[in-house]
């Protein structure tokens, strides 16, 4: 049943990564706690793999590492790059607001 949750554990566009890092981690521990071994690879692919089309690049960087990364490791990537995408938003949309709020006021 774990194995199957692993499996089918998916990101959706605009979820939280903390919410996605953290439910495969408990599903990783549980499995482990068990007796199940997993290898840094399987998990890796599974956690990559299910990401949305909007980490597409984070995907591919991280696909093209030459050096293995471990679960903790390869969470703390996630979790970076998806504060900088979070970020990123926030700054164009205080920008579009910025713009918007100019363009009116110029209107008057």
């Amino acid at each position: 049943m774990l194995t199957n949750q692993l499996h089918s554990l998916c990101m959706q566009e605009g979820g939280s990564m903390e919410e996605y890092v953290n439910r495969a981690t408990k599903i990783k521990n549980c499995l482990l706690l068990m007796g199940q071994t997993l290898s840094n690879t399987s998990i890796y692919q599974l956690l990559l793999n299910e990401l949305p089309q909007s980490y597409k690049s984070v995907v591919t960087t991280l696909s093209n590492l030459n050096i293995p990364l471990t679960f903790d490791q390869l969470s703390s990537k996630l979790l970076s790059k998806a504060a900088k995408i979070q970020q990123r938003s926030t700054q164009l949309e205080d920008e579009q607001a910025l713009a918007t709020s100019f363009d009116t006021t110029m209107r008057f």
